[in-house]
């Protein structure tokens, strides 16, 4: 297969204007599906094998001719295009679950591209090289202080200090590392920085101006790196944007939605992967036969597949469901209520689809252990279901 070239339709050729009917979301999933199986499943053939770096430049090559990703300028059709109510949202969401049953690396990587994209539309500023978001600050969420400030609630003693251990605080006498995942070929990081005032801002920073160092051996999402950024106590050189980004509210607006996004990717993603691993185990179940008979007929296989399934069926109703709210700061409470209780049960799908192959199911070849390893690092970016319900007990304290 050429890796450097898709010669399918445009995502964007398949609906007529701005507004999504369901009609459109199955068109445009089934254009979805065939990028996949195209582009996506062949590098996936062999699960033992990792994507590597110029595999995924290619599939991002041919994921944005396509459309399924638009750093340009110009409106299209693509992840996280539009989140203004017309049904973006649902496909976004659904679009990121489909790629995730080939691959959760390649969906979480297509996020992070189309959700710097975002921020960039959202922040007014014109569109850039490719950019990775820094959404998940030093320690933890900064506890309930983070749902303090997105609410605009009064900030105390406490809450500034947690905030400032949290984020970027451009400088700071001690400045603390941070961590975020991405591919390889990314040149802009998109931060949001917190002052003394704890008044919120963004700035982007070239990748050659920063200190960073790239950590190969995460447990999971082996597409992607995690990225060790120690700032040193002058602040990296800003990249200048032709319209300003320092006013408080906006980047607190343009952050909230991106932490919202960030939650509905990383469960609709979690849930592709389940997905996969549980295709996997219908199919090896129904052949592995042992008493005289498949072994999917026996009680104590039928239960865990049935455990997995269900979970499936709970996770994507509640993605959907989440992908039709209106996309407001309102909403975020529920998202985040969401995926607190969400990935546990992911976790422990993907794990019931890897014991139903027994022993082979820990084999890399299987490809079962990974999908348990993905769905195990997807549960702790931006916020662990602890911090989160940590979050969420004082997003819902008062108004």
């Amino acid at each position: 297969m050429d890796n450097d070239q898709w010669d399918g339709d445009k995502l964007d050729g398949a609906i007529a204007d701005g507004a999504i009917t369901e009609g459109d979301l199955r068109l445009l999933l089934a254009e979805v599906q065939r990028f996949c199986q195209k582009s996506v499943q062949p590098l996936v053939a062999r699960p033992e094998q990792t994507i590597g770096a110029a595999q995924l430049a290619g599939l991002t090559r041919q994921a944005t001719e396509f459309g399924l990703l638009n750093p340009g300028p110009e409106a299209g059709s693509g992840i996280w295009e539009d989140t203004g109510g017309s049904g973006w949202v649902r496909f976004s969401s659904g679009a990121l679950r489909m790629i995730a049953q080939a691959s959760a690396g390649v969906a979480f990587h297509f996020h992070q591209r189309a959700l710097g994209d975002y921020v960039r539309r959202q922040l007014g500023w014109d569109g850039g090289p490719p950019s990775v978001v820094c959404l998940q600050g030093s320690f933890g969420l900064a506890r309930y202080s983070l749902a303090r400030l997105l609410k605009s609630k009064p900030l105390t003693a406490k809450d500034r200090a947690m905030l400032q251990d949290y984020f970027f605080t451009p400088g700071a006498s001690a400045p603390k590392p941070l961590l975020f995942h991405a591919a390889e070929d990314w040149q802009q990081l998109l931060v949001p920085c917190l002052d003394e005032r704890c008044q919120l801002s963004w700035s982007a920073f070239a990748r050659e101006d920063l200190n960073l160092q790239a950590l190969s051996s995460s447990h999971g999402l082996n597409e992607t790196l995690v990225w060790h950024w120690q700032p040193g106590e002058t602040p990296p050189r800003q990249v200048p944007a032709k319209r300003d980004a320092g006013e408080h509210d906006a980047a607190v607006a343009a952050y909230a939605a991106a932490f919202q996004l960030d939650a509905q990717a990383l469960i609709a993603i979690g849930c592709g992967a389940v997905q996969h691993g549980y295709d996997k185990a219908r199919e090896y179940t129904a052949l592995r036969r042992q008493g005289g008979a498949p072994i999917h007929q026996h009680a104590a296989v039928r239960l865990m597949l049935a455990r997995t399934v269900g979970v499936l069926r709970t996770v994507r109703l509640l993605s959907d469901q989440l992908a039709c709210l209106p996309f407001a700061r309102d909403s975020l409470g529920t998202v985040v209520a969401v995926r607190a209780e969400v990935h546990d049960l992911l976790c422990a799908a993907a794990n019931e689809s890897l014991q139903t192959l027994g022993g082979a199911g820990y084999m890399c070849e299987a490809g079962l252990e990974k999908i348990v390893r993905d769905n195990n690092h997807l549960r702790l970016l931006c916020g662990t279901p602890d911090e989160l319900r940590m979050f969420l007990s004082e997003w819902e304290n008062g108004a």
